[in-house]
């Protein structure tokens, strides 16, 4: 028989048949050194399938068999397979695997860890076992683990295997209560971090028709957090950023939170500027989550008006509302700062109710505010739309403006209103015209001081819109009218008290020639008219 039947039937899992053929050959030429490594792999996989039925006399029959054929220590790779398998089958591996089944999990790792000579890859899985447990049961004791950890840590040199990436998997799941007195980052980097890691682990998973996040940006999520978490020094944090996050993570496709994190760990070490740069892209993907929001809140907090529309565009996304509480605690002291006591009184109460609902309790900070002067004085409030009267600064930071578009403060006045698509022209004192977006209806004819910036659409993206009665720049562009409507002959417009009447104005209010009306005129441009003329915007019939 040939040593290429034997290698067949072994591909097909034949190995019982691959075992009998090939030894019946090394019977008829037993110095024949291609017939015993032909021999010696039959051997192997004979001795593994043993091994996994948990057949320790068998298997070590199997393994005494492969001793005897002598096989030259050049053949590494059999030898280092076989040597595997002596480990397996030594009196030490089969105990821990038994106490692994019993659920005995830390016994097992110090029955591994005991002795002169420790194996790493068998110390390592029973460490894998123990952190996994941690991960699933509850109220276990953090010494036990900790002090597994830092025995592992003096014990091994972790190398590019499988059982050191799936221990980093267990680590990053651990609460983060276990890491009051140890440092994450330091046993993941002694683990090799992203160096473990194949190219499979940049790259999103699936499994049971469920897409799974990658490997590598659950690390960075993780290892982001615990620098923050534990301080780490701007050099280190700098590093990590050039050289992992800049060099390998964002250049893999579909990971969302490179940026987000990225730009955490820059505010955190004072690169504000290059923080909300990178945070941008992101926040516009997840701009329904209020956490953006307080992202946004926390950078711009120097700023009164800015960081008050930040949290209440956080109180509008979508989200349980214990999970907003964090929120309310920040604008209602924002408030009390602000001396607008009425709407922090009923945020207040809004709080203790979900507070009470979860059964949290009330906090000594509450107290204080229940009995303090400000609140025993104010009165509640709805809450009903609030929310929607501040936020239009907010959006802006995440506005499609044209970056050479600086914010700018212009007194306007609101020339035209469409409801339908929440849009009006305005007029400015430069003599210049504009549309805006709005969230709240703006009044027609009204003066407003504006502050925002043009898009890429031509649309101003508004920050603020506080509306002005007396402002000088502005005023003299609108006027009362007042008398009689002239129709033109044979025309759709007409004029009223010297200003133009629009066809639509006409028709919309059925204006009669000679009818007596009064209403708001504003000067601006006029369809055929190269000069701004007056023209009516509102008829109120007399």
């Amino acid at each position: 028989m040939s040593a290429a039947e034997v290698k067949n039937l072994r591909n097909q899992n034949r190995f019982e048949e691959a075992y009998k053929m090939s030894r019946q050959d090394l019977e008829t030429s037993p110095s024949d050194i291609w017939l015993k490594r032909s021999h010696a792999w039959s051997l192997y996989y004979m001795i593994k399938k043993h091994v996994q039925a948990g057949e320790e006399e068998v298997a070590n029959r199997y393994l005494a068999e492969f001793e005897s054929l002598d096989i030259p220590q050049d053949d590494r790779l059999i030898h280092e397979r076989m040597a595997y398998f002596k480990n397996a089958l030594s009196e030490k591996y089969i105990s821990s695997k038994k106490l692994v089944k019993e659920g005995r999990f830390w016994e097992a790792f110090d029955l591994c860890a005991a002795g002169e000579e420790v194996r790493s890859e068998q110390l390592a899985w029973t460490l894998y076992y123990l952190i996994r447990n941690h991960n699933k049961a509850k109220n276990q004791d953090h010494a036990v683990l900790l002090q597994r950890l830092e025995i592992f840590a003096r014990t091994v040199s972790p190398k590019k295997q499988l059982v050191y990436k799936l221990i980093l998997q267990e680590l990053i799941r651990l609460p983060i209560d276990y890491w009051t007195k140890a440092t994450l980052t330091g046993y993941l980097e002694f683990l090799g971090l992203f160096d473990v890691l194949d190219q499979e682990d940049f790259e999103k998973q699936e499994y049971e028709g469920l897409k799974l996040m990658a490997l590598a940006e659950r690390l960075h999520i993780a290892y982001s957090k615990a620098l923050i978490r534990e301080q780490a020094s701007h050099q280190k944090v700098a590093a990590y950023l050039s050289e992992v996050v800049e060099q390998k993570l964002e250049k893999c496709k579909g990971m969302l939170y490179v940026p987000f994190f990225k730009a955490k760990l820059l505010l955190d070490i004072g690169d504000r500027e290059q923080g909300m740069k990178a945070f941008i892209p992101f926040a516009k993907r997840k701009q329904g989550e209020f956490w953006v929001w307080q992202v946004f809140a926390e950078y711009y907090q120097k700023d009164s008006d800015l960081y008050l529309a930040c949290l209440c565009k956080a109180l509008t996304c979508r989200a349980k509302p214990e999970f907003l509480s964090g929120i309310k605690e920040r604008l209602i002291t924002h408030l009390t700062a602000m001396g607008d006591y009425d709407w922090a009184k009923t945020e207040l109460i809004d709080l203790l109710q979900i507070r009470e609902k979860q059964g949290w309790g009330i906090r000594t900070s509450h107290r204080i505010q229940l009995e303090s002067a400000w609140y025993l004085q104010a009165k509640e409030i709805a809450l009903k739309n609030k929310y929607q009267n501040f936020f239009a600064a907010a959006e802006l930071l995440i506005a499609d403006r044209n970056p050479d578009s600086q914010p700018v403060e212009m007194s306007i006045l609101v020339e035209n209103i469409n409801e339908e698509k929440h849009i009006f022209n305005f007029i400015t004192a430069a003599k210049t015209t504009g549309y805006a977006k709005y969230k709240q209806k703006p009044e027609l004819g009204q003066a407003y001081r504006l502050k925002g910036g043009q898009s890429k659409s031509g649309f101003y993206e508004i920050e603020s819109l506080k509306r002005i009665d007396n402002d000088a720049e502005i005023n003299h562009f609108r006027k009362k009218i007042n008398g009689k409507v002239v129709i033109v002959k044979d025309k759709a417009f007409g004029f009223v008290d010297g200003a133009f009447l629009t066809p639509a104005l006409v028709e919309k209010n059925g204006l009669k020639n000679g009818q007596l009306v009064s209403g708001l005129a504003i000067q601006g441009p006029v369809k055929g008219k190269i000069e701004w003329a007056w023209k009516v915007i509102l008829i109120e019939k007399t």
